[in-house]
């Protein structure tokens, strides 16, 4: 599987001077910075229309900017560049080897937890409807689930992280309340005080969740997996690849 910076690179290196090798250019400045642009700032730094720059993150298989934006900070994240430490090419071997334990740590979880994974596509076919509950951490990387299932018109979904949003999750009126829905908590780093709350308040069947590892046996209900991926030292990375591939294997199963 090829990185995004990969195929950055490749647009980059075009003899042609396109739109797709200008807009690739523009990315690898932010990559090599850490600070990316928003759409609008990016399209209009290129002379382009959003709706290009929507084409071109299309291009590289995904589902729209966000998600391409996503992806580049993971990997950002992942190789941050030292010059003063290792050359260019030991540098982007490293890079690549760490992508792909990722990529192939995200994979082995999901097989390991299978049996979860058939058990929630049948709910939310049954419910035709789903909330997804997010700590801040992974929040971003959830997010995105909207835009994938953009055209499945037939199944409502809402994502919202318990710590900013407005909603009275104790009031019986209340999304979380309403049985008709299937619920799926994703809880990952620190601020996870209200989620955890809501879980422990809590004896519906409709549940499932997906924990790290130091509180996924404070917890009694069946639909339940631990965040224990192979190599997982606690950083976002592991957790937004493998929080990404979930949901990509959740949509090209309901659509």
């Amino acid at each position: 599987m090829k990185s995004i910076y990969d195929q950055l690179e490749l647009y980059e290196r075009q003899k042609q001077n396109n739109s797709f090798r200008i807009i690739s250019k523009e990315l690898l400045k932010d990559f090599f910075t850490g600070n990316f642009r928003s759409q609008s700032k990016l399209a209009n730094d290129c002379y382009m229309s959003p709706s290009t720059i929507t084409y071109f993150s299309k291009s590289l298989n995904l589902s729209g900017y966000r998600e391409m934006i996503v992806r580049l900070k993971v990997e950002y994240e992942n190789h941050k560049f030292k010059s003063n430490s290792k050359n260019d090419e030991s540098n982007f071997i490293e890079f690549e080897s760490n992508n792909l334990k990722q990529y192939y740590s995200a994979i082995k979880w999901l097989k390991n937890n299978n049996v979860f994974l058939e058990s929630l596509i049948n709910e939310i076919k049954k419910t035709q409807k789903i909330v997804v509950f997010t700590s801040n951490q992974i929040h971003s990387a959830a997010s995105f689930w909207k835009e994938l299932m953009y055209d499945v018109k037939d199944l409502q979904l809402e994502i919202i992280n318990p710590s900013t949003s407005n909603i009275n999750f104790f009031d019986k009126g209340s999304i979380w309340r309403n049985r008709s829905w299937t619920k799926l908590f994703i809880v990952s780093g620190r601020d996870i005080r209200t989620i955890t709350k809501m879980l422990e308040n809590t004896n519906e069947k409709n549940i499932y969740a997906v924990l790290p590892k130091n509180l996924y046996d404070n917890f009694s209900f069946e639909n339940r997996i631990p965040f224990d991926l192979q190599g997982d030292d606690y950083s976002l990375s592991y957790r937004h690849i493998a929080v990404e591939a979930m949901l990509t294997f959740l949509t090209n199963k309901l659509t």
